[in-house]
This record gives structure tokens, C-alpha cells and sequence, in this order.
């Protein structure tokens, strides 16, 4: 059984599934991104000041991520839109695999990058989506209030 609660006919259900009024939750990916630079940016100054850390290292972790975003955007886009391509939507994920295999394997091994900085880096994009759901939900609440 999975779910955040019972629905009408008393199965488990999705949290969004509970409100059938309501529109799925879409990511804004542009604002997205704005929170994320943002954090980033405070955690590179932070790094920089104390000493500690690398700013390259978290910059490198939050740009990976955010790629990794985009090209999962846009595979998911080319498997469930109006005009489905999978050919492409698996090329995409291909490349994102790939993507973040390639960074594993030659940015943590060769290139130095610090693992503790660039995972920093990397949670930037978490930390971001969920600022922009608690946004969104905080403005469309004020809306219906």
C-alpha cells in the first residue's frame, strides 16, 4: 500500500489524486534554476570565506544536476507528449546516464573535484524544488484564501 491518504472508494492514493480538481503540479524549471543559482551562489561564498569546502567543486555539482534536469525534461517530454518519439526520449536518457556516469567516473577520480562540495552542490537543485512547491503552494493558498 502506497500513498498519502485514503481516497473516495478507500484505496491508497497520490496526494494529488486526493484533490481531482485540482491541476497536476508542473516544475517550473526557470524558477527552479533561479533558486538554485542562488543557493549555490551562498554556498560558493560561504566555502570561499571559511576555507572550507570548494567553490568549484559545489559549482560543479549544482550545474550537473541542473542538467541532468533539463535533459530528463525534455526525454520525458519526447516520451509522453502529443508527438511520442521514444527513439529520442531514450536517446535523451541515454545521454543523461552518460552524463552522469562520464562526471563519476573522471570528475571524482581525476579532476580533484572534492565529493563532499560537489554532493553540496548537487542537493542545491533538491533544496530548490522544494522551495519553489512551498512557494507555489504559500501563493496559490493566499489565491483561494
Amino acid at each position: 500500500m502506497t500513498g498519502s491518504g485514503p481516497s473516495r472508494d478507500g484505496d491508497a492514493a497520490w496526494a494529488d489524486e486526493v484533490e481531482p480538481d485540482r491541476p497536476p503540479r508542473r516544475l517550473h524549471l526557470l524558477r527552479i534554476f533561479g533558486w538554485q543559482a542562488a543557493l549555490a551562489a551562498c554556498l560558493m561564498a560561504g566555502a570561499a570565506f571559511s576555507g572550507r569546502g570548494s567553490p568549484g567543486g559545489i559549482a560543479s555539482g549544482a550545474a550537473v544536476l541542473a542538467a541532468s534536469l533539463v535533459l530528463q525534461a525534455w526525454a520525458t517530454r519526447a516520451a509522453l507528449g502529443r508527438q511520442r518519439r521514444p527513439l529520442l526520449a531514450f536517446s535523451l536518457f541515454s545521454v543523461k546516464l552518460a552524463l552522469l556516469m562520464g562526471v563519476a567516473a573522471y570528475g571524482l577520480s581525476r579532476a580533484g573535484l572534492p565529493p563532499m562540495s560537489f554532493a553540496a552542490g548537487a542537493t542545491t537543485l533538491l533544496v530548490a524544488i522544494v522551495i519553489d512547491t512551498c512557494y507555489e503552494d504559500a501563493t496559490s493558498s493566499r489565491g483561494r484564501g
